[in-house]
C-alpha cells in the first residue's frame, strides 16, 4: 500500500515525474484491457513522432 502511495505522490515532487506515472494512472483507470493500452501505446508513440516544437 505505501508503494502506491509513493507513486500516487509522485508529481507532487516534480513534473516530470507525472509523465514516468501516465501508465499507472491509466491502467488504474482502464484495468487489465491491454489492446486499449496497446492502442494508447501506439497513438502517444505517434503524436511523438509527428509533434515538432519550433
Amino acid at each position: 500500500m505505501k508503494y502506491i502511495l509513493l507513486v500516487m505522490l509522485a508529481p507532487m515532487i516534480h513534473a516530470g515525474y507525472l509523465v514516468i506515472t501516465l501508465p499507472f494512472y491509466a491502467y488504474l483507470i482502464i484495468g487489465d484491457r491491454k489492446y486499449v493500452l496497446l492502442g494508447i501505446l501506439a497513438a502517444s508513440y505517434l503524436f511523438s513522432t509527428t509533434y515538432r516544437v519550433y
